[in-house]
C-alpha cells in the first residue's frame, strides 16, 4: 500500500470513493458515521487511513460479529484489516487516538485494548469523595 496523506482518510467501495479528514475527535465521529452508512447503502468499503488497509463490510454479513478488540456485538459495520480473519468495530478500528501502524488491536477474547486507548467506562473508577477510601 502507498503511504497515505497524514490525517486523511480515503474511502472506496464500488463505483465510487472520497477523503475525509481524520485530525480531530469530531473528524473521526464524523468518518465512523460515513463509514456505518455507506455500509449499509453499499455493503463493502476499503478505508485507507493511518498507514493501515481496512476492509469494512455489514455486520452480521455473513455472520454475527463480536469485535476481536473490546469483545462488544458489532452491529452496524464490521472491519478487518487486509488479510487477517479478526472483525473489529467501528470504535476501535477508527479510534479517535492515533495507533501506530505496530500497534496492532489484541486478539480476540482477552477484552484488553492498546495502551493508547483511553479507558473504557466500564475500567474508570470515578474519584472517591473521601480521601481516605480506595
Amino acid at each position: 500500500m502507498s503511504e497515505t496523506l497524514k490525517g486523511i482518510a480515503h474511502v472506496s467501495f464500488a463505483g465510487a470513493g472520497f477523503f475525509v479528514p481524520v485530525d480531530t475527535s469530531s473528524e473521526r465521529r464524523s468518518l465512523i458515521e460515513q463509514i456505518a452508512a455507506y455500509s449499509r447503502t453499499e455493503g463493502r468499503l476499503q478505508v485507507l487511513t493511518d498507514g493501515r488497509r481496512w476492509m469494512v463490510r455489514r455486520a452480521g454479513d455473513p455472520s454475527p460479529d463480536v469485535c476481536a478488540s473490546c469483545d462488544a456485538k458489532i452491529n452496524t459495520a464490521a472491519c478487518s484489516m487486509a488479510g487477517d480473519d479478526a472483525a473489529y468495530c467501528l470504535g476501535c478500528a477508527f479510534n479517535d487516538r492515533r495507533v501506530s501502524a505496530g500497534d496492532a488491536p489484541q486478539p480476540a477474547g482477552t477484552g484488553v485494548r492498546p495502551a493508547t486507548r483511553e479507558p473504557t467506562l466500564a475500567t474508570q473508577r470515578a474519584p472517591s469523595p473521601h480521601p481516605n477510601a480506595r
